[in-house]
């Protein structure tokens, strides 16, 4: 992915100033080398640990509670909050859409957490973790000004 989005910047497509890279831990290994490399390649990356529903879970609450899979915090969601999440989801936005101050608050809350707490762990290695507010932060500033 990192290397992909540094290529549209290099190649096709000159004119984008930045290029972001939405993943999550869970299943992946090579955290190390992916922002590594994308520090080299300039290209900015929106984690989440364990798992993107991390950052789904953070517009209905703000938790520092750790979770082994997807799976758990889909089904935190489903039986706290009544709140039915499928990953193919192409609705979910709007169905949480506002509750995005929260989950920005609760992001952050949770980054300044993990992070003072970690010892100086890298990020991947924290759980939970989720900076995905970086990126829909930046996402909303460029909307208000169109």
């Amino acid at each position: 992915m990192v290397r992909f989005a540094s290529q549209l910047i290099e190649k096709e497509y000159k004119s984008i100033d930045e290029a972001w890279v939405v993943y999550d831990k869970d299943g992946y290994t090579k955290h190390s080398e992916t922002f590594s490399e994308a520090r080299t390649k300039k290209v900015n990356i929106a984690f989440s640990s364990i798992s993107f529903e991390t950052w789904i879970l953070l517009h209905f609450e703000y938790t520092s509670r750790a979770f082994n899979n997807s799976d758990e915090i889909i089904s935190c969601m489903k039986h706290k909050h009544k709140f039915i999440y499928e990953k193919k989801d192409n609705e979910i936005y709007s169905k949480i859409k506002d509750k995005t101050g929260d989950a920005i608050s609760n992001s952050k809350k949770l980054a300044h957490y993990e992070r003072t707490g970690s010892g100086g762990k890298p990020i991947y290695e924290l759980n939970p973790y989720t900076d995905v507010y970086k990126l829909v932060e930046l996402i909303l500033t460029y909307k208000q000004k169109v």
